[in-house]
């Protein structure tokens, strides 16, 4: 077991907490006053456009989602393709 993580595990872990407050700051001025990294409320509120039959706030909250979804896809398979460029 590693009982000191490297310097680098330390830097990118700032970076991605950095990245995902300037991302959900972002996304709560932009979309609606809606946190988007944290995705229960939006998911509620999904759900209570579809309750409501309100179909642009449904769209905009399934492409908030969506959003979401797809960039987390994408930041996997950018990790796993570096991780066996290095092998």
């Amino acid at each position: 077991m590693i009982s000191k993580l490297p310097r680098w595990v330390w830097a990118g872990a700032w970076a991605l907490a950095f990245v995902a407050g300037i991302v959900n700051v972002v996304g709560l001025l932009g979309f609606e006053h809606q946190a988007v990294t944290h995705l229960t409320g939006t998911t509620s509120m999904l759900a209570a456009a579809l309750a409501a039959h309100d179909g642009a706030a449904a769209l905009h909250f399934s492409a908030i989602i969506g959003s979401f979804v797809a960039g987390t896809v994408l930041s996997l398979k950018t990790a796993v393709e570096r991780i066996f460029r290095e092998k």
